[in-house]
């Protein structure tokens, strides 16, 4: 049930984009695509994802 509700979560996440603000480094603010994310770990230990995105829009 967890696994499926964790992947459902990542295709969410796959299809949709991260916007940052210049609140982050000057390198990182800006309109990513996510490329790939990945998950990590278990329901009693937590979980961490990793997220591949592409920079489309740095002018945030």
């Amino acid at each position: 049930m967890i696994a499926n509700l964790l992947s459902l979560y990542i295709q969410t996440l796959t299809e949709g984009i991260l916007e940052w603000d210049d609140s982050f480094p000057t390198e990182m603010a800006g309109i990513w695509s996510i490329d790939k994310v990945t998950a990590k770990g278990d329901c009693c230990g937590g979980y961490r994802c990793a997220v591949m995105a592409t920079l489309t829009d740095q002018s945030v």
